[in-house]
């Protein structure tokens, strides 16, 4: 399982902005999700950034991004 989720993490950390967005549509997520991926992944804000951003908890930015790794992982396969 872990093994998926680097893999994923490592397709988006490395895919285009065009593919990435596109991957985003597939995985149908809510807009704050998107906007918590788009400051991980575009703009390479910490997790602690984007909660502070976002004014959510820091866990709540790290259970987003674990669940977009599980999709994007499901889908990439």
């Amino acid at each position: 399982m872990y093994e998926n989720r680097r893999k994923a993490r490592d397709w988006l950390n490395d895919s285009t902005k065009s593919d990435f967005f596109q991957m985003l549509e597939k995985i149908k997520l809510s807009d704050s999700d998107i906007r918590i991926l788009d400051s991980k992944f575009i703009h390479g804000k910490s997790n602690l950034q984007i909660a502070e951003y976002e004014n959510c908890s820091i866990e709540t930015v790290n259970r987003t991004i674990k669940k977009v790794y599980e999709k994007v992982a499901r889908l990439l396969q």
